[in-house]
């Protein structure tokens, strides 16, 4: 306040910001480990074949999704 510069503040600021980088960086990588995990516990296809096929179907046979029965 009085404009007087401590010594060694630099030095602490640039330390506080380094070890906060590297925590966050941290968290980053910890997130993306917990994603791909969730991401294998749901065991969902990359791709969903199924739709495209009823859509194939409806087109060809002109049916709607209301005339389809369950185990189409």
């Amino acid at each position: 306040m009085s404009g007087k510069s401590v010594p060694g503040y630099p030095s602490l600021v640039v330390g506080l910001m380094t070890i906060g980088g590297v925590q966050l960086i941290m968290i980053g990588i910890v997130g993306e480990y917990i994603g791909k995990i969730l991401s294998e516990l749901k065991a969902r296809p990359i791709y969903f074949v199924a739709e495209h096929s009823v859509k194939r179907v409806e087109a060809e046979t002109g049916a709607s999704a209301s005339e389809r029965t369950a185990a189409e």
